[in-house]
């Protein structure tokens, strides 16, 4: 009982209910003879496709190519076809001209913006020195990558190996140090504690 008759319909948005096309059914007394009639969009696309075989006819590249074909095809069927394509396209659920107009939106749009207005990316921001000390919770080195230059005091005792330019550093003991000892990263030098 409880599943879907022959006489309902099912909607799975209320946005399909008030999505609506425009579509041409009669010219004067003549029905169009397409199920549901001909989508005004189709015949947007149609003229637009027609438009640019006719511009590319005239360009020396193409012009001698699409002098082949058949003017028939040339100039009927080929725009029939690219909107019947473009009609059943579509991305992310909207129509191609939509999606079009987004993304040349987007492509056009600043990738930064401040204040409502464009604003210049500011490259690398160079912060003041940076303590980072363990809590009491452990003794250990946290993982980290630090790209010279820099100055590191270590209080647990590790071992260093060397590779190329950069510089790994293992911890190898839990009790601290009775003096730290510093370690100077030059520029471009990476260390690696592990």
């Amino acid at each position: 009982m409880g599943g879907i008759g022959d006489d309902e319909l099912r909607i799975p948005s209320f946005r399909v209910c008030f999505d609506f096309e425009r579509r041409i059914h009669h010219v004067d007394r003549w029905r169009i003879p397409v199920p549901y009639g001909l989508p005004l969009r189709g015949i947007a696309y149609a003229a637009a496709a027609l438009a640019i075989v006719l511009v590319l006819q005239g360009l020396p590249l193409f012009g001698p190519i699409l002098a082949i074909v058949h003017p028939a095809l040339r100039l009927v069927v080929l725009p029939v076809g690219v909107a019947v394509a473009l009609l059943r396209l579509r991305i992310d659920g909207r129509p191609i001209h939509v999606a079009a107009i987004a993304w040349g939106r987007w492509r056009s749009a600043p990738a930064r913006v401040a204040a409502f207005r464009a604003a210049e990316p500011l490259g690398p921001i160079v912060l003041g020195d940076a303590v980072v000390a363990g809590d009491e919770r452990g003794v250990r080195y946290r993982p980290a990558e630090i790209v010279g230059p820099a100055t590191l005091t270590l209080r647990y005792p590790a071992t260093a190996e060397l590779s190329g330019s950069r510089l790994r550093l293992r911890e190898n003991g839990k009790d601290p140090l009775w003096r730290g000892k510093s370690i100077r990263v030059e520029r471009g030098r990476r260390l690696r504690l592990r």
